[in-house]
């Protein structure tokens, strides 16, 4: 008989759109549950969505792997609101897709996981100016997805800003 087909790789994260910390925020996890209806968030590695905060961008973080809550801005603020809320949700993921998927436990401990949110420019790289906090999440974006260091500056932001249209423009973001 054949060898059994391997399993396919688990998927390292899930990028939940601009909607998602907006609608959760006001409206509760009763209108967000069914976003991730057909996954099971606590098998990923990360669930990263961008916060708007009506005229500023950040980024947060749900690190499974490494059980951690994470906000990053390029003004280097915290924000304990979130990370409640962040918090929150994930309490309420693991009820309510308890019955579709196992849990070791009836409750998630949350009792050893950490809240990061770095205000030291060594570790995040801000923003100088007052319009590019987009860019900073998109770029905070894809360094958290790929597991890569902030390697870039304010003075990096025409270049970025370049690569992001041409990577629109050819229909392949990275």
């Amino acid at each position: 008989a054949p060898a059994p087909a391997p399993a396919p790789p688990a998927q390292e994260y899930l990028i939940l759109n601009s909607f998602f910390y907006e609608t959760l925020n006001l409206k509760g996890f009763a209108r967000v549950k069914r976003w991730t209806r057909s996954v099971d968030i606590f098998s990923l590695h990360k669930v990263i969505f961008p916060v708007h905060l009506g005229n500023h961008w950040c980024l947060a973080c749900i690190n499974v792997a490494a059980r951690r809550f994470e906000y990053y801005d390029s003004f280097l603020s915290p924000n304990h609101h979130c990370m409640r809320l962040m918090r929150q949700y994930l309490l309420d993921e693991w009820r309510d897709k308890a019955a579709r998927y196992p849990r070791p436990t009836a409750e998630l401990d949350l009792a050893e996981w950490t809240d990061y949110s770095p205000s030291d420019p060594a570790l995040l790289p801000p923003q100088s100016n007052g319009y590019d906090c987009g860019l900073f999440m998109c770029t905070y974006a894809n360094c958290v997805a790929a597991d890569m260091p902030f390697l870039f500056s304010q003075e990096n932001m025409v270049l970025l800003r370049q690569r992001m249209i041409l990577a629109i423009v050819d229909e392949k973001v990275d």
